[in-house]
């Protein structure tokens, strides 16, 4: 018996990858230069942004935060920058007896192997103590949305990528 030939791809479909790679390589180099000509270099930002503000902004909110002493506040759902600029910040991470209502509150929806999964994780958890007492709360809104009551201070928000521009604003504490 004679040994086949491994069968080749017909000519035409190597030659239609080869070219679909070489578009995808072009328009990835076309992409990157559209966003280095929209934004300068180095990039100030990534591509993908989903924060409420640059870390320039946050910088700033959290020196001024520390000017102001206000105490400990509560994050506005990003804690990161925040944390490094002022040691002021609390949120569900640093403050594990404020995530204790959101663990509890999924158990009551949850059953079956996932409880059970749940109560093992949290097995150790630290549960019985009280949240850290805050003076005020961080929250973001659109510029059109801030509020004009309860407000102490505020900071322009301004990404520039998926979220309209906005303000990080300080509302008093029960706000």
């Amino acid at each position: 018996s004679t040994a086949r030939a491994p069968r080749r791809a017909p000519r035409a479909v190597l030659g239609a990858l080869a070219g679909a790679a070489a578009l995808a390589v072009v328009a990835q180099v076309v992409a990157s230069a559209v966003l280095d000509v929209r934004q300068g270099r180095p990039w100030v930002l990534s591509a993908i942004q989903t924060n409420y503000a640059t870390p320039a902004q946050y910088a700033a909110i959290g020196a001024d935060l520390a000017a102001m002493d206000v105490g400990l506040v509560e994050s506005p759902g990003e804690i990161g920058h925040l944390a490094y600029a002022c040691d002021c910040v609390v949120d569900i991470f640093a403050d594990p007896a404020r995530l204790r209502p959101l663990v509890e509150a999924q158990r009551e929806r949850t059953s079956g192997l996932a409880r059970r999964a749940l109560d093992l994780n949290h097995r150790h958890y630290p549960g019985d103590s009280d949240p850290l007492p805050t003076t005020g709360r961080l929250a973001y809104f659109a510029d059109a949305d801030v509020p004009t009551e309860g407000v102490v201070a505020s900071w322009p928000a301004r990404t520039g990528h998926i979220l309209a521009p906005g303000r990080i604003v300080l509302l008093e504490a029960g706000r």
